[in-house]
């Protein structure tokens, strides 16, 4: 509220764009040709060096990855991987951190084989640092190898770490060892109440929609945003057995607007009636706490 910077036209001008191709009728592409599409591009403007080195390891993201980031964004994407690939191919843990001031953001990026609960882990990492998670994409490639991009803000709504690297090299060492499964006990600061954010009736809703696959459904999560919701929701999806293929994560001034693709550990029981109830339940539960201090 009262701060309008980049990261918040980018999102205006999406919707502006979907929404006026949709009216004038223009056809989209499905998101397997359309990722097709993109990575065609993407390798052909790559230097062949270049692209002989980053193109094995890319083309191993999901489809979502090559619909979802600008080709800009790809293209530097593929300059760093090639910065860190050595003789053996690409790190076990990839982390990287660069500040985006004209859009007011901080991107985090962490690659690294997938395991049962790092995305929640990576969260704690973050809301331990005092960082604000304003958006993230999480991309699980066919070898079990994820792509996790976080967006993030300090409390003023700026780029956080910006003025300050020593809170960045907090939160590097801190995502290494959410890796590792070596966190110790972190704290995730207090909510700073706002009388005019707290006026704003923010509703929690949850809802389910079948993915084209059988066994996977998109889950869709709104609610009021407060410090480490996103690892509470996480924690609530790990704790329901939950395999968390897919995240897309934004926050809409004093709300939170998750949708979370997920596949059953135990089995295709997603479209159970009392199967959702029970996810339903504890999600609402998370959405309805409004101050969340500590975790193990």
């Amino acid at each position: 509220p009262g701060i309008y910077n980049d990261w918040k036209g980018s999102l205006l001008r999406d919707l502006y764009t979907i929404t006026s191709d949709f009216l004038a009728g223009k056809p989209a592409l499905e998101p397997q040709a359309k990722a097709a599409a993109v990575k065609e591009q993407l390798f052909e403007m790559l230097p062949e060096k270049l692209r002989s080195r980053v193109s094995p390891i890319m083309s191993d993201f999901s489809d979502a990855y090559f619909v979802a980031i600008d080709m800009s964004d790809l293209i530097r994407h593929a300059r760093f991987l090639d910065t860190v690939i050595d003789e053996a191919g690409l790190p076990d843990i990839v982390i990287d951190l660069r500040k985006n001031l004209k859009e007011g953001h901080t991107e985090l990026r962490v690659i690294t084989e997938d395991r049962r609960g790092l995305f929640s882990d990576l969260c704690l990492a973050i809301s331990s640092c005092g960082a604000s998670i304003i958006g993230a994409r999480l991309y699980t490639g066919q070898t079990g190898r994820v792509m996790n991009l976080f967006y993030l803000q300090n409390r003023d709504g700026q780029a956080f770490g910006d003025g300050n690297d020593a809170t960045l090299k907090m939160l590097k060492t801190r995502c290494e060892a959410a890796i590792r499964c070596q966190l110790e006990k972190l704290t995730v600061p207090k909510r700073i109440k706002s009388r005019r954010a707290d006026a704003i009736p923010v509703h929690p809703k949850v809802s389910f929609s079948q993915a084209p696959q059988e066994d996977r459904f998109i889950i869709d999560v709104q609610g009021r945003d407060y410090p480490g919701l996103l690892w509470a929701l996480a924690m609530a999806l790990r704790g329901l057995d939950l395999n968390l293929l897919s995240a897309h994560v934004e926050n809409v001034g004093t709300m939170a607007v998750d949708a979370f693709y997920v596949r059953c550990y135990r089995g295709s029981d997603l479209a159970s009636i009392n199967r959702q109830t029970e996810i339903r339940s504890a999600l609402i539960n998370v959405l309805s706490q409004t101050d969340r201090m500590s975790a193990a």
